[in-house]
């Protein structure tokens, strides 16, 4: 898969910035997937599961539902423990991609670039911020 064309852009915070539940919950939103290229029918943004686990694929049980026979059916799951989120790929056919690289499991920073099937994201960590 070639990302060449595709130009993240990241969320506006201080690379310093401490991320809390403090910090979360005066943001005001959950962080989630911002989409950059949405595959046919796909909503412009996905919030972040509140249960610390939010799992993306094609299949309607998944909690972010991607159009496109690219992605499989359960795709990959994104992992909260704490302040960590953690995008593990789920034995998907096209795998998981984050900032152009194949990933088996990733942990997130703010802004990062996560190919899907034919969806790109970005993940924003402060939702209203960005």
């Amino acid at each position: 898969m070639r990302l060449d064309s595709v130009q993240v852009r990241r969320p506006v915070i201080d690379e310093d910035e401490e991320v809390t539940h403090e910090t979360l919950s005066v943001a005001a939103s959950r962080p989630m997937l911002k989409v950059i290229r949405p595959a046919a029918g796909s909503p412009d943004r996905f919030f972040v599961s509140p249960t610390g686990v939010t799992t993306i694929g094609r299949g309607s049980d998944n909690d972010i539902v991607i159009a496109g026979a690219a992605a499989s059916v359960h795709h990959c799951r994104l992992d909260q423990k704490d302040k960590t989120f953690t995008l593990v790929d789920l034995g998907s056919t096209n795998k998981t991609w984050v900032n152009g690289k194949a990933v088996e499991s990733a942990v997130l920073r703010n802004g990062d670039e996560i190919v899907v099937g034919d969806s790109v994201f970005a993940f924003a960590l402060f939702a209203n911020r960005t």
